[in-house]
């Protein structure tokens, strides 16, 4: 049983590598790790669900299904608060980084 030729180009033209965008998930997953030393919870899961529906192609509820977990272990692990050689990590890979701009989302020094 062949396939007909169109459906055959139908299908390889909307494959989940053909939609994959490496900008939008490199972002949300920037932000998402921002998000997490701010400790903004409901900003993490609303990134984290963009991250998963962007990275895997789901739909709204499945990334909503698989992000409330993800989110529930970020805050389960996440440090009492940021050290500073953390922070001077983060700074300093950023300054290293030309397309991140660091004055967007400064992490204030703990003290």
């Amino acid at each position: 049983m062949d396939m007909p030729a169109n459906a055959a180009l139908t299908r390889a033209k909307s494959g989940p590598l053909r939609t994959f965008d490496p900008v939008s998930v490199a972002r949300y997953e920037k932000d998402s790790w921002v998000a997490y030393y701010k400790r903004q919870w409901l900003t993490l899961l609303r990134l984290l669900i963009g991250l998963v529906r962007s990275t895997y192609g789901l739909s709204l509820w499945q990334a909503i299904y698989i992000s409330v977990p993800l989110t529930r272990a970020q805050i389960a692990f996440a440090p009492a608060r940021p050290t500073l050689r953390l922070i001077a990590l983060i700074r300093l890979t950023c300054a290293k980084q030309p397309t991140i701009a660091p004055a967007r989302w400064s992490i204030p020094m703990p003290g």
